[in-house]
């Protein structure tokens, strides 16, 4: 069944004379990237099984005028993908959300409503047991690309019609698609997309593939096995060093390794014992530096692999994957202000000068935040989070 259309929603005051501008509050925790979607609105997916669109700016945190939130059959915990009208192919713009009921969902980016074109609800015709990665744009072939996390079912990388929400494709490890036959681990991160090659992580599995480094080659029809390497577990994305021709991961070992994407060869590979990298790591061509989080530490290093010369900042409480403010050499991070994780944290650190004076903001009774993303659209610009209390918060740029 498709569920009704959420309508009522909670709100905390607070003070705005500070940077701290707004928060919006859902009934669930919302740790999933808000996603500012080509200056429409700011799009929020929560714990709660529904999906939000904001206003943005220092005055923002309102519904989207004539926006109805959308439902789901379950939450969504990575962010959405918002497509405009003429890249979708579809009569109006759209965002794309993978749920853990296993369907990817479509809605109007405007209005809330399922796409035109899609089965009732905007939910995919096909369910792929549960899917939690962000899903990535082909724009070439207008398809919706993600894997799916299932922990004793079958799992695969698929493509969906971004018109339709038919299954245009499934790449399932088979003999006749290049793959050993065995069957796949978790994929919990966003693909990286170059070209006609995909690259995607998983962890291994258990009387399986011991594969977790995948690089597919497709079309609108079908995928095929580049290459796999056997890298230990993984649930995080991985990345284009595009200046030194790298695709670079980090595993849940801790270890991040620089391979050669045409065959998957290992140019180099460091170990940093604090737990795992988490999500992605992020590549600055300005200072040619690798940033990305542990358990405890986010970290800077020399996008060659060259030891020496890192960054690092210790002693953090819950720190999410780091974010370049581009167009700056500032680099933001969340994470609990607390051991308790009651208040949250907005970290600022300057590579110019070496990551020296971290800058701290805390968000009193918001819990640890989620990943951040950077709305720069808007001037001065908008840091924007989400939470384990479920509120969104909205946060100027630079910290003072």
């Amino acid at each position: 069944s498709v569920p009704s259309a959420r309508r009522t929603i909670a709100a905390l005051p607070q003070a705005t004379a500070g940077n701290w501008k707004w928060n919006f509050a859902t009934p669930a925790a919302a740790l999933a990237p808000p996603i500012q979607g080509w200056g429409l609105g700011i799009y929020v997916p929560s714990n709660d099984r529904a999906f939000y669109a904001l206003g943005g700016g220092a005055a923002g945190g309102l519904w989207k005028s004539g926006y109805r939130p959308a439902a789901m059959n379950g939450p969504a915990q990575d962010a959405p993908l918002v497509v405009l009208a003429a890249q979708a192919g579809l009569p109006h713009d759209a965002a794309y959300v993978a749920a853990q009921d296993g369907y990817l969902y479509c809605f109007d980016a405007a209005t809330g409503a399922g796409c035109t074109g899609w089965p009732a609800g905007g939910r995919s015709v096909q369910g792929f047991g549960m899917v939690q990665a962000q899903p990535i744009f082909d724009v070439g072939n207008r398809r919706v690309l993600f894997g799916s996390r299932n922990a004793s079912g079958a799992n695969g990388f698929y493509a969906v019609d971004a018109q339709t929400g038919a299954t245009a494709w499934a790449f399932t490890n088979s003999a006749t698609q290049g793959g050993d036959g065995q069957a796949m681990g978790l994929v919990s991160g966003p693909a990286l997309v170059l070209g006609s090659r995909a690259y995607f992580a998983s962890r291994t599995r258990t009387g399986g593939s011991a594969h977790s480094l995948w690089a597919l080659d497709f079309t609108a029809g079908s995928a095929t096995l580049a290459w796999a390497r056997d890298l230990g577990d993984i649930d995080g994305s991985p990345t284009h060093d595009w200046t030194n021709g790298r695709i670079v991961v980090g595993t849940n070992a801790g270890s991040v390794h620089a391979l050669v994407p045409a065959t998957g060869a290992t140019a180099w590979s460091r170990a940093f014992g604090d737990g795992a990298i988490r999500t992605w790591i992020y590549f600055d061509p300005a200072l040619a530096r690798l940033y990305f989080t542990t358990n405890t530490t986010v970290w800077a290093i020399p996008a060659s692999g060259a030891t020496g010369s890192d960054w690092s900042v210790g002693g953090l409480v819950s720190p999410t994957r780091p974010l370049l403010h581009y167009g700056t050499a500032r680099v933001y991070l969340g994470a609990c202000a607390n051991a308790a994780c009651t208040n949250g944290r907005v970290i600022e650190l300057d590579g110019a000068n070496a990551w020296a004076t971290p800058k701290t903001y805390d968000l009193a009774g918001v819990g640890g935040l989620g990943p951040v993303t950077i709305d720069r659209t808007q001037s001065p610009a908008m840091l924007h989070a989400g939470s384990r209390s479920g509120r969104v918060v909205a946060v100027e740029l630079p910290l003072p």
